[in-house]
């Protein structure tokens, strides 16, 4: 990207597009079709929060930000999203006491607000291991978390009787096929069965990322057994 023009190739897809037909040249994961798996579309509303150290919500459920973000997900809702996920992938930069006072409001707030819609709501953060409790606290079905802690210990930490997604490490998608299945199989092993676990990336994939590894991946978690 040089120069502001070329920001604008980021925001090509609008709402209503991301559930519309997929463009002709997007590769397409073999083998989902054969397992027998129903697509579920994902809404994904930006996390913008507009806060600093001189200004907090506090008590205020119609904040701006916060009716602006409800409108966004409710619009997703109506264009065929069948889950919502709250995507914050800088949080882990705060540490837990700004988190709590400066993020926390605007997020729980987002969640109860759209607690009347009884759609499913997967609240996800990077580098969230020193605050897993707080992110819990904000609200949100399923707790999303990434590589850097375990699957168990994260999933403890927060309630095995609270859903979670996660967490393989993006980078081991471009490893060895042996490398990469005993990765997929050590978070299998860590969920030890349970139900309520979502298995993922424990962020998002890399443009390098080989299209086989992924649908290794989609076959050896629908393999694996504890």
């Amino acid at each position: 990207i040089s120069g502001r023009s070329g920001l604008e190739t980021l925001f090509i897809v609008s709402k209503v597009e991301l559930f519309g037909e997929l463009p002709e040249d997007i590769e397409r994961v073999e083998g989902v079709d054969d397992l027998g798996i129903e697509a579920t579309r994902i809404g994904f509303p930006k996390c913008q929060r507009c806060w600093n150290h001189r200004e907090s919500i506090g008590g205020n459920r119609r904040h701006p930000a916060i009716c602006a973000q409800c409108v966004e997900v409710v619009e997703q809702i109506a264009a065929g999203a069948e889950v919502i996920q709250l995507f914050d992938s800088w949080v882990g930069a705060l540490d837990p006491e700004d988190y709590e006072n400066f993020v926390l409001p605007y997020s729980g707030a987002i969640f109860e607000n759209l607690s009347p819609l009884r759609v499913p709501m997967i609240h996800f953060g990077t580098g969230t291991s020193g605050f897993l409790e707080l992110i819990r606290k904000a609200g949100g079905t399923v707790i999303g978390v990434d590589w850097r802690i375990g699957l168990d210990t994260a999933w403890e930490r927060i309630g095995f009787d609270t859903p979670i997604q996660g967490n393989l490490d993006p980078l081991a998608m471009l490893a060895p096929k042996d490398v990469l299945r005993r990765k997929v199989e050590s978070v299998l092993q860590k969920a030890a069965g349970r139900p309520g676990h979502i298995f993922n990336l424990g962020h998002g994939f890399l443009p390098q990322t080989p299209v086989k590894n992924v649908e290794a991946v989609v076959r050896w978690v629908h393999e694996f057994r504890v």
